[in-house]
């Protein structure tokens, strides 16, 4: 009754600003600027105004401001500039799905940019008009995916790796080899062919371009802004202080403002009813067991220039899921749920929990999972659970199949003068000490138990994707796909973003298209919070260690760790 009273109070507010004291006029243009690596989803906790410094805005609320401007016709459209943005394919796929949007409700995209990469150009070449700034270049163009290989390094530290994975695609060798396995190389061919195709097919489609030239376009690259402008890439050059005059007529300049002042005077939506919703589970950056955690501050993203798993990452704890699924399935509100998935896997265990409490709560209600930038291993053993699986055309997934990892650093206390001695009872007691390699029988035992993981993994998809052994064996091996090989594979259902996962969640669970998605928060007794929580900086990373070299067997996408875009 509570809420309907709110709701009731909300709606007169809302009707008294928008009839007896209408907002004033909106801009022309509203102006985003985007830079750095904008998330799918905002942080957990708090919201705007009590944002934390140096986070940047996520896709949701780009989502939710560009619905705003489209609902409002005194608005002629945005201006995005673009400044030192760093996408992956798949958020380079879900900004192009925003401005197409966008464009459809008959409001005007315009980009302008200093200098555009390739996944920067992919969403420019998207808008309207594009233009740059003079001086400013384009390129280099391609794909490209590198990996840095620590074997020799770690011998010489006197550290050496026994890793042990279920499949020829799983293990690219960082820690244990000086190159690429061969069938690994062969997987990465295959997606840095499919980020290429992708290239020419939106200058192809966006620009008009004939498809040979958009392939020479891309090996002439780095072109610069004429050579851009000349080959079609851009429309003009022009100063970002120049675009109000360029928008408007003459005498006559277009209104530009950014959003947090433009927001003010853009008609706002009235306030939804209490009723039934969609909840919002996330899963994101490695699984462990445990409470979800995350960076602390403007580090939320992850430590920049750091790179190592499960340490500088926000962490996702199979004790939050399971909890956040429980109290969706015992709300009589929640008709659906949509679980965004941006993970690369890790704690072997804590995924197999995940995926029971999904599939538990998909029995009761319908769940569709949204995959973000990476979804691999762990990551896609959580999404198997679930009824429906979208994911982006660039979006990295599969990688099913388990590894184990021990580092053993006998050298190395050797040099260091370190001496250890271990009593123990039990053949086996002492097997995972750091300073000794594994023997021939042990090596066995830790196979035995990848092969089980490796099985119980490929159950949980046949399961969950209604596919035979066989059709599981095709795809598994810890080979990766994109988005849209995945779903050729059958291991997705769509192609799309958090926003077509909703839509389905929606339809699943007989909801109307104006049911809202909420994100499940706290329990009101707060006994196991379900959001993350930040940690002390220094805390974090060394748990962070522990958990990397504590769990043994991982269901982790290795070489999708190093996912920074250009």
């Amino acid at each position: 009754m509570l809420a309907y009273v709110v709701y009731g109070v909300r709606l007169l507010a809302w009707a008294l600003f928008r009839v007896v004291l209408p907002a004033g006029r909106p801009p022309d243009y509203v102006q985003f600027v985007l830079d750095g690596a904008p998330p799918e989803l905002p942080p957990p906790g708090p919201g705007f105004p009590f944002r934390r410094r140096g986070e940047a805005v996520s896709l949701q609320e780009l989502s939710e401001a560009f619905a705003r401007i489209a609902a409002d016709e005194r608005v002629r459209g945005v201006v995005l500039v673009l400044r030192d943005l760093s996408l992956a394919p798949a958020r380079a796929d879900a900004l192009r799905d925003l401005i197409g949007q966008l464009k459809a409700a008959g409001r005007r995209v315009v980009v302008h940019a200093a200098d555009l990469s390739t996944q920067p150009l992919r969403v420019a070449v998207a808008a309207d008009e594009v233009l740059l700034q003079e001086g400013s270049r384009v390129g280099p163009l391609g794909a490209v995916r590198r990996f840095v290989f620590l074997k020799d390094a770690l011998a010489k530290a006197g550290i050496e790796a026994d890793v042990v994975p279920s499949g020829p695609y799983k293990w690219p060798g960082l820690l244990d080899r000086t190159d690429l396995p061969d069938p690994v190389r062969e997987n990465v061919e295959g997606l840095l062919d499919a980020e290429m195709e992708a290239l020419v097919a939106d200058l192809v489609a966006s620009r008009g371009l004939p498809e040979a030239v958009a392939r020479k376009l891309v090996d002439r690259g780095p072109l610069t802004d004429l050579e851009a402008r000349d080959a079609g890439l851009a429309d003009g050059l022009l100063a970002e202080d120049a675009l109000p005059a360029h928008l408007g007529t003459p005498g006559r300049p277009a209104r530009m403002a950014g959003w947090d002042p433009a927001r003010r005077a853009v008609r706002r939506p009235p306030p939804r009813a209490p009723g039934p919703y969609v909840a919002l589970i996330r899963v994101q950056g490695p699984i462990v067991r445990g409470r979800s955690q995350r960076p602390p501050g403007g580090f939320a993203g992850g430590l920049a220039g750091l790179a190592v798993p499960l340490v500088t990452a926000p962490r996702t704890g199979d004790l939050t899921v399971v909890q956040a699924a429980r109290r969706v399935l015992r709300d009589r509100r929640a008709l659906a749920c949509v679980v965004h998935i941006e993970s690369p896997g890790g704690s072997a265990t804590a995924s197999e929990a995940i995926y029971q409490a999904l599939a538990a709560l998909d029995a009761a209600k319908p769940v569709v999972a949204a995959l973000g930038v990476v979804a691999g291993s762990g990551g896609y053993y959580a999404a198997a659970a679930c009824r429906q699986i979208v994911a982006q055309p660039g979006t990295l997934t599969g990688s099913i199949g388990a590894l184990w990892a021990k580092i053993s650093a006998a050298d190395l206390y050797a040099r260091l003068g370190i001496h250890r001695n271990a009593l123990s009872r039990g053949r086996h007691a002492n097997m995972h000490d750091p300073g000794r390699r594994y023997n021939k029988t042990q090596l066995k035992l830790v196979e035995k138990g990848i092969a089980r993981i490796d099985a119980l993994f490929r159950e949980r998809v046949g399961t969950g994707r209604r596919m035979e052994a066989e059709a599981v064996a095709e795809v598994a091996g810890g080979r990766l796909f994109s988005g849209a090989q995945a779903r050729d594979a059958g291991l997705v259902d769509h192609l799309g973003g958090l926003g077509a996962a909703l839509e389905r969640a929606r339809g699943l669970g007989g909801l109307p298209p104006t049911a809202p998605l909420r994100e499940v928060g706290a329990p009101a007794r707060r006994l196991l919070a379900p959001r993350a929580e930040a940690a002390p900086l220094i805390a974090y990373v060394a748990d962070g260690f522990r958990l990397l070299g504590g769990e043994g067997t991982y269901t982790l996408c290795p070489w999708t760790w190093n996912l920074g875009g250009d």
